[in-house]
């Protein structure tokens, strides 16, 4: 049985282990998010505005990881693009490294939340509004 400085110790290496992984994944991430190629830049756009939003970079959308608040920061950005942009399921299941099944979902998801929870239908319209505004100041003229 080891001794309670053995545990300790056993557990800081452990730590620093863990510590190591989780970075060596978030630059995986990143490399997989740009070898993905070109996302369009409203979709790019709205990825980045709904990421910051909700404390995160838009590799954390693109990442394969489901805890809670990533989930609904990647199911914003995925309805506010089926809202605000003219792009297919498809393109935006690409963008998102998702099968356009996932989209349909985080759609329904989404719009269903906001039926619901009062404060988050206005989160949602304060981050549409935004982002529409943006997105038209940008449109070439």
């Amino acid at each position: 049985m080891p001794t309670v400085s053995q545990a300790l110790l056993a557990f800081r290496e452990a730590h620093a282990a863990m510590l190591i992984a989780a970075e060596a994944v978030s630059a995986a991430v990143e490399a997989e998010a740009g070898e993905l190629g070109t996302v369009p830049a409203d979709l790019a756009l709205i990825m980045d505005r709904v990421a910051a939003r909700y404390g995160f970079r838009r590799p954390n959308l693109i990442a394969h990881r489901r805890e809670a608040p990533i989930a609904l920061a990647r199911h914003v950005a995925m309805q506010l693009a089926r809202e605000l942009t003219d792009h297919s399921i498809e393109t935006i299941g690409h963008a998102f490294a998702r099968h356009h099944g996932t989209i349909c979902h985080a759609t329904a998801a989404t719009l269903a939340r906001a039926d619901t929870e009062p404060a988050f239908r206005a989160e949602l319209d304060q981050l549409r509004r935004e982002i529409y505004a943006e997105l038209s100041d940008a449109a070439p003229v």
